[in-house]
């Protein structure tokens, strides 16, 4: 069983790679920051969802559970690239600093692995 999820990661990561090369680093990341938000709206809906119309199902929980860190590693790998490759877009006598938008990216990855183990605990606990 390991070695099949071992091989889903590396197959993920490869997939990844191979978009960044067809469409650059920073179309790649604004695509990954898009694909993170709209997973993580999903994974809202589906424990509004759960909370309110459907409380005796837990298949709209594990939904939440796995779209809220599939959210959160789309907003890491997006956050991860754009660190990296911004320091060599730009040249070594400008001062750069990050702004606001990335530090809320970092707080919202951060929220959404911390709803991801508060549904999982919630899950073990029923």
């Amino acid at each position: 069983m390991n070695v099949s999820k071992t091989l889903l990661i590396a197959l993920v990561l490869v997939i990844c790679a191979g978009v960044f090369q067809l469409i650059g680093w920073l179309k790649a990341v604004q695509a990954m920051s898009i694909l993170g938000f709209l997973v993580l709206v999903v994974a809202v809906l589906m424990t509004v969802f759960k909370l309110f119309v459907k409380k005796d199902k837990n298949q709209f929980l594990f939904v939440a559970i796995g779209t809220s860190f599939a959210g959160a590693i789309f907003i890491l790998i997006s956050i991860a690239v754009y660190a990296d490759k911004i320091n060599d877009q730009i040249p070594p006598q400008v001062d750069y600093n990050y702004h606001f938008n990335f530090t809320f990216s970092i707080i919202g990855m951060m929220a959404a692995i911390v709803a991801g183990v508060a549904m999982l605990v919630e899950m073990k606990q029923t």
